[in-house]
């Protein structure tokens, strides 16, 4: 899907600013740095409004759902490319 498409359903299914869940699977060393990265991005820790974690049952990965305001659909898209970015992080949801 190219970024106009992802940016018009975005917005179709979605009333900015507000609030947008962001699920990530990733190792559990990257998970401070990540975070750490996505808040500096959306401009500091009052955007980031939670962040839960679980670790697999082997313990060699952690589920990270981080609930985020977000200013504009363009942002969610910046975050996902910031993600996608990051060596430790296995997949993006």
């Amino acid at each position: 899907m190219d970024r106009d498409n992802a940016l018009e359903l975005l917005r179709h299914n979605h009333d900015f600013p507000c609030p947008y869940d962001f699920r990530i699977v990733l190792k559990p060393q990257a998970m401070a740095s990540v975070v750490a990265v996505v808040s500096a991005l959306v401009g500091g820790g009052s955007s980031v409004l939670e962040v839960t974690s679980r670790e697999s049952r082997t313990g060699k990965y952690v589920s990270v759902r981080m609930k985020i305001f977000v200013p504009t659909a363009e942002t969610v898209l910046d975050v996902y490319a910031l993600l996608r970015e990051q060596t430790d992080v296995i997949t993006v949801l």
